[in-house]
């Protein structure tokens, strides 16, 4: 496929479809509503129950050692996320999606490569919610262990178990797919390198 066809971000935004936009935006709200259900019920669970008694010594290596492992798994999963737009669409990466998502096509057709772009947009946007949501959850069930043993001194550290959750949300309300969001997307990290 040769990728010559080039459209306005006007364009792009017109030809969309709103039942796509709509099911990317369904999409986004049960990943999130998932996510914040879990952290009320957790959070309802695990509260009144509160452990008084100290945590063993394996208890307590074992939290240490989950510390260390979130701390890692947020930050490259932050790095991932935040790059990845970049390392996802580089420009000979793009070509050869474009040949094998149009495998079959010997004509260029414009609402063809413009479902491409979308496919790609979509492909992109659950990975990075999916990769977020990984660690989001990690901190939400190593919290309850925290809770759950009643480790005692990790005040701040709690606040760092939530912070992937309150990047979600924040995430999902910032990029929250609507047409000229993708639109706007697609013409900055698609078009663009492929041009």
């Amino acid at each position: 496929m040769n990728a010559r066809i080039r459209f306005s971000t006007s364009e792009i935004r017109e030809r969309i479809s709103p039942s796509e936009v709509k099911g990317l935006q369904l999409l986004n709200l049960a990943m999130l509503g998932g996510l914040v259900i879990f952290a009320l019920l957790l959070l309802l669970i695990y509260i009144p129950m509160g452990q008084t008694t100290p945590p063993s010594p394996d208890n307590r290596m074992f939290l240490e050692l989950m510390r260390w492992v979130f701390i890692f798994s947020a930050l490259l999963g932050i790095l991932v996320f935040s790059r990845f737009p970049t390392i996802w669409f580089r420009p000979s990466r793009l070509q050869k999606l474009l040949q094998d998502m149009s495998a079959g096509d010997q004509e260029q057709d414009p609402e063809n490569t413009l479902k491409i772009f979308f496919q790609l947009y979509r492909q992109q946007l659950l990975i990075r919610l999916f990769i977020l949501e990984g660690v989001a959850l990690f901190g939400l069930v190593l919290l309850s262990f925290y809770i759950s043993m009643g480790y005692e001194g990790s005040g701040p550290f709690i606040l760092i178990l939530l912070a992937p959750l309150f990047v979600f949300i924040f995430f999902t309300f910032r990029n929250f797919p609507q047409r000229e969001r993708i639109a706007s997307f697609i013409e900055e990290h698609i078009q663009r390198k492929l041009h």
